[in-house]
């Protein structure tokens, strides 16, 4: 600890003897240096701690948020009075700010609630903030023990280089009271991290023992402080119950440590040690198998969600007071397990548990995990998000049950929110990476080698790259502040839409495109490929030679993703640091937007949702404006669908087949049905391209003379686009769902001559830039 000074020792001493004279036991002041300089702090922030809880829970709903507007000075000021009043156990001093709550509620029920939910959560114990322990008769130390003085590998991610908003806070909330002890250590101190108990430690001959029960003691470790005989003190954290949990507080001390004077944590663990931890949820199961019996389902993640919405399916509950598995029966759909802790689901603990479970119950056929997690790109907050794939680290992606595959945004995982600095960032992007959370990643590595069927779903509740479209929402919450209120309003969606797949119904996670269809885009696309072979048949030989030769040169020289617009929407995308979708433009800025799309083609497949393009080797029709953003080919091979005409001329076709009106067809529901499914056999995927695109170049030139044909036969490879563009053949109206990344893009072009800040804009997003002349045709070399 920090030495205190000459008169403070001789405070501390007049203090001492005096407690000792009154035969005061373990009363505050017998605890030396603790006691005069960090236990008033410890409770302080102890109770400041219960007061978020009790806050955090009554804003889950309208009716707590106005009990809270009355109740909220009234916490505040019990805070200070029960870390004044004596040396209250943990236990006391929450009853005591639950208790100011109510008072101050007059009863009212949302107080009652968020005092019970803030209760089971924290589990406050009764024991003081700090108790005196004995040390215990040393362990021997296990055969497998690792000691890291520098700490782990993981270390090296720099946390204190994290720079997305709130990261200081965030440290701070989660290490909670124990700042009152590290804003006191310092380089002759030190901090042990260790999945190990206390009696495995090294703890100093002669040192006095200290047990701290804090909000944070109790959540998946222990912590103690051992005040050496020479003034040296350690910091012990002990128990951790998750080899990531571990290795998240560590890079927590280090971002909080930073520019302060506490030194950086040492690490002692047994790999060994984590293995019977990760058997308490199978425990439940072993000790009553029939209520596991045809346990086909299990869930983690937001738990009361399910309690509420699948409460008409429950069955019963196991738990062992941490761990719980509440069943749920739906009529003839055997049972679904929703799995909670008290403690954590941190790290790999979730997927080690859940194969364990798995293990004991052979029934199961499905995994699914929702949690928290952080978005690289511009979305709503508190959006669910369904990735398309999880990469786990050095193992192949898993595919998400519940997304859609034609849309790669892939989910990684980190040890720890402050792992992601700018380099991981940019690393990420290059990736695909969309979203990241601590848990899916060792989870879908773990439970995929089982054979299960596995989802995930991500709600988004923070923004590690710093998007200036995103700035007013971002502001109003964070990783360490958040607004329950709107963060629980979409958990009840996911949960019903769970339900609903489970019983057999679409993916939440697919496109709309898919979710009408009632397929994914991929084998609408493979279906379509197979049928206009058919209806082409049978081909000439000129035919056969053209479709090998296109087919070919479509594989090898694939065309563009180009998307025309004004350039003033240009500006605004490289200024936002946002390609959104038009419904996403209006989600996130509340205003307006008056789109080329038609109303019909919303109706129809969401088109609001998508990013529209031309998808070929020219870059659209200049109606759309006189700016083009090219997409980079590695983004629209994972993410672009296509079809060669427009849901509104799908309708067109049906009217003139029906000798209707446009907007007679658009009112007929047969009319209408018929006109989609025609949409819907021109979709084209990314891996269908070359021979969808083949065909189509191929059926289009038998509406033309012969001599087209001849044309395309005789030449040479370099020459095809332009024939394409000549006679306005083999191009595809693209789509993006929702969103692209700025850094996508490859290419801007632009009337000459270029504006230099536009220039200077795409080029700091890695783009190149292009001018075209008067008349459209590109001018120059690209720079």
């Amino acid at each position: 600890m920090k030495k205190i000074s000459a008169p403070s020792r001789a405070a501390w001493l007049a203090a001492l003897l005096f407690c000792a004279a009154a035969g005061a036991g373990p009363a505050p002041c017998a605890f030396g240096g603790v006691c005069e300089e960090a236990l008033p702090d410890l409770r302080l922030r102890s109770a400041e701690a219960y007061r978020e809880a009790l806050e955090y829970e009554l804003r889950k709903e309208p009716a707590g948020r106005a009990v809270l507007t009355v109740a909220g000075p009234f916490l505040a000021a019990a805070a200070r009075e029960g870390a004044a009043a004596g040396d209250p156990t943990q236990a006391e001093l929450f009853e005591a700010m639950a208790g100011a709550l109510t008072k101050a509620a007059s009863g009212a029920q949302p107080a009652a609630r968020a005092a019970a939910a803030a209760r089971e959560y924290l589990s406050p114990a009764a024991l003081r903030a700090v108790e005196a322990a004995e040390v215990p008769p040393p362990l021997p130390a296990p055969p497998d023990l690792v000691v890291l003085p520098g700490g782990s590998a993981e270390a090296a991610a720099r946390p204190e280089a994290a720079a997305w908003a709130g990261a200081d806070a965030y440290a701070a909330s989660r290490i909670g009271p124990l700042t009152a002890l590290l804003d006191r250590l310092d380089g002759g101190d030190s901090i042990v991290l260790s999945n190990l108990p206390i009696a495995a430690q090294s703890v100093p001959s002669g040192a006095k023992l200290k047990a701290l029960h804090l909000p944070i003691s109790g959540y998946a470790k222990k912590v103690w402080l051992a005040e050496g005989a020479g003034g040296a003190d350690t910091l012990y954290l002990t128990d951790f119950e998750g080899r990531v949990y571990l290795r998240h507080f560590e890079l927590l001390l280090r971002r909080y440590c930073s520019g302060r004077s506490c030194p950086a944590p040492r690490l002692a663990e047994s790999a060994g040690a984590y293995a019977p931890r990760y058997r308490s949820l199978a425990a439940l199961c072993e000790k009553d198998r029939p209520a596991c019996s045809g346990l086909e389902t299990v869930i983690a993640g937001y738990g009361e969600a399910f309690r509420i919405h699948w409460s008409s399916w429950s069955v019963l509950s196991l738990t062992d007071g941490d761990w719980r598995l509440d069943l749920y029966g739906p009529d003839g759909r055997g049972r679904w397990g929703v799995v909670t802790a008290r403690s954590s689901f941190y790290g790999e603990t979730l997927g080690e548990s859940l194969a364990a479970l798995v293990a004991v119950s052979s029934g199961v056929k499905t995994a699914v995990l929702a949690g928290s997690g952080g978005s690289l790109e511009a979305r709503p907050f508190y959006s669910v998000v369904y990735p398309s794939h999880v990469l786990p680290p050095g193992a192949a992606p898993v595919v998400n049950a519940l997304g859609s595959e034609a849309d790669f945004r892939a989910h990684v995982s980190v040890v720890s929110p402050l792992e992601e600095t700018p380099g991981w960032l940019g690393a990420a992007l290059a990736k695909g990476v969309s979203t990241v959370d601590v848990e899916m990643g060792p989870a879908a590595a773990r439970l995929s080698a089982l054979g299960l069927r596995l989802g995930f779903a991500v709600l988004v509740t923070d923004f590690p790259k710093s998007r200036p479209v995103m700035e007013r929402a971002a502001s109003g919450a964070n990783l360490a502040s958040q607004d329950p209120g709107a963060k629980y309003r979409n958990i009840g969606e996911y949960a019903l839409s769970l339900g609903a797949w489970l019983a057999g119904g679409v993916p939440p996670g697919w496109q709309p495109v898919e979710k009408k269809m009632g397929m994914p885009l991929a084998r609408r696309s493979a279906a379509n490929l197979a049928a206009e072979e058919r209806r082409l048949s049978p081909f000439s030989g000129a035919e056969k030679r053209l479709i090998r030769k296109l087919s070919g040169f479509f594989r090898a020289s694939p065309p563009a993703f180009s998307v025309r617009m004004s350039r003033a929407r240009a500006e605004r995308v490289l200024e936002d640091g946002a390609f959104l979708s038009t419904a996403l433009v209006e989600g996130l800025k509340g205003s307006a937007v008056k789109p080329f799309t038609p109303d019909y083609e919303q109706r129809s497949y969401g088109a609001l949702s998508y990013i529209f393009g031309t998808l070929s080797y020219w870059d659209g029709p200049e109606k759309y404006g006189d700016t083009v953003l090219r997409i980079r080919e590695k983004t629209w091979r994972r993410r672009a669908w296509a079809t060669r005409r427009s849901g509104m001329r799908a309708l067109a076709l049906t009217a003139e087949k029906r000798g209707l009106t446009l907007e007679a067809a658009e009112k007929d529901p047969s009319a209408v049905a018929e006109a989609e499914e025609l949409f819907f056999s021109w979709i084209v995927t990314p891996e269908d391209l070359p021979g969808a695109l083949a065909l189509q170049v191929v059926g289009e030139l038998r509406a033309l003379p012969r001599a087209a044909l001849a044309e395309f036969l005789r030449c040479s490879p370099a020459e095809i686009p332009g024939l394409i563009k000549k006679h306005d053949v083999g191009w595809l109206e693209g789509r993006l769902w929702e969103a692209a990344f700025p850094e996508d893009i490859d290419l801007l072009k632009a009337t000459a001559p270029v504006p230099e800040a536009l220039e200077r804009a795409a080029k700091a997003l890695g783009a190149r830039v292009a001018a075209f002349e008067a008349d459209g045709q590109e001018a120059g070399s690209v720079r």
